[in-house]
């Protein structure tokens, strides 16, 4: 996933966490463990006093991971 300037609104934390538990290299992440990586990772978030966090991602990165599923994480990960 791509940060952008602007937050997406498209797809919050809980639909983001699944496409990674979807993933071939994905597996369970509770929502507050995945909304504190993606903090870890520099990404900013629009209201933390919501259940589920929009993030600055560019649209572009959700689309790719909607439309696979789960095969863009695979490939960015080095193992």
């Amino acid at each position: 996933m791509a940060p952008s300037k602007g937050i997406n609104y498209a797809d919050d934390s809980y639909s983001l966490k699944h496409y990674f538990s979807d993933s071939g290299c994905g597996f369970y992440i509770m929502n507050g463990m995945f909304k504190g990586a993606m903090l870890v990772t520099g990404f900013k978030v629009a209201d933390k006093q919501s259940k589920n966090w929009c993030f600055n991602i560019k649209p572009s990165s959700t689309t790719n991971l909607y439309r696979t599923k789960a095969n863009i994480i695979d490939k960015k990960i080095k193992y």
